[in-house]
């Protein structure tokens, strides 16, 4: 009986040291120094590579970027270049027609933009057909029909009235014209000249008309001598517009004329025309000239393919 007493004694006393070593365990751990237990808490990072930022501007209602030769000017989110044009005024659209083929309308919703631009400067209006037209600084907004992938800015300043959309100009660039300046010497004893108002003439080459063109096209080792013919007009403010057919094979599906007729009669501007399943972009530079109601029209057309001519008749309807 006694040794059972004494086994019982001496368990309770090893159980008793147990615990008391543990509780110097717990304690010995608690009194570590603090510097081994301070946690730091650091400001989550993201960090932007190519691919996540290409994703974003993808997002933007309207981007930017900039181009040698043309400084800073808006694109849509994918890249695509945004003009504006001299014809129009703050908050109106003059640009319907044939003209739109040339010179789609942008609307976007802006909801996203990137931090060099400001949402103030963007609106919309309500075109005369109930659609909708975003602005910028009150200006509608564009595009150009052979501005295919972004980078493109095959638009500016055409006719001299359509420019890619500088985010630091409030207008269109005002186009260039050159004024005459006739300087009168006076006397003490001769009497200043009465100044005279000069009405601006009237635009004499409004109306429509047929013609001809030809050349030829050099394209993969290959070359394509085309002629076809030609429907135009031109409207008061001197858009020349309209279609041409080809002899060559696939060429006048998508045939696209983007041109303009000046106050002297210059012709500038692109005509696009498909042949054999492949379009090409040239540049028509000719004369218009008006007698009484007849007029006529001659020039040549290029590109990095080919080149050739053009000429027509037509009637004026001013």
């Amino acid at each position: 009986m006694g040794k059972i007493k004494f086994s019982v004694a001496y368990l309770i006393m090893t159980l008793l040291i147990v615990s008391a070593l543990l509780i110097l365990v717990g304690c010995s751990k608690k009194t570590t120094s603090p510097t081994t237990s301070t946690t730091t808490s650091f400001a989550p990072t993201t960090i932007a590579t190519p691919s996540t930022s290409t994703a974003l501007a993808s997002q933007y209602s309207v981007n930017s970027t900039s181009k040698t030769g043309i400084g800073t000017y808006l694109t849509d989110g994918k890249g695509l270049t945004l003009y504006w044009t001299t014809r129009d005024i703050v908050g109106q659209s003059n640009i319907s027609g044939a003209t739109l083929t040339n010179w789609p309308v942008f609307y976007r919703s802006i909801n996203f933009l990137p931090s060099s631009l400001k949402f103030s400067d963007f609106g919309s209006i309500t075109r005369t057909d109930g659609s909708k037209q975003t602005t910028f600084k009150g200006w509608p907004l564009y595009y150009y029909v052979n501005d295919h992938i972004a980078g493109d800015v095959l638009g500016q300043g055409l006719a001299g009235v359509w420019f890619a959309v500088n985010p630091a100009l409030s207008a269109p660039p005002s186009p260039t014209t050159t004024t005459a300046v006739t300087t009168t010497l006076t006397t003490a004893t001769e009497a200043s000249p009465t100044p005279t108002t000069t009405t601006p003439p009237s635009f004499p080459y409004q109306g429509s008309g047929t013609g001809n063109w030809s050349g030829s096209i050099i394209y993969n080792n290959k070359t394509y001598n085309i002629s076809g013919t030609m429907s135009i007009t031109v409207d008061p403010n001197g858009v020349f517009s309209g279609s041409i057919s080809s002899n060559a094979t696939g060429g006048t599906a998508d045939t696209t004329i983007t041109a303009q007729v000046e106050q002297n009669g210059n012709l500038t501007g692109t005509v696009s025309f498909t042949v054999s399943g492949t379009t090409f972009v040239t540049n028509w530079q000719g004369k218009m000239t008006a007698s009484g109601n007849a007029l006529s029209m001659q020039g040549t057309w290029t590109s990095q393919y080919g080149s050739g001519t053009f000429s027509g008749t037509g009637t004026s309807s001013k």
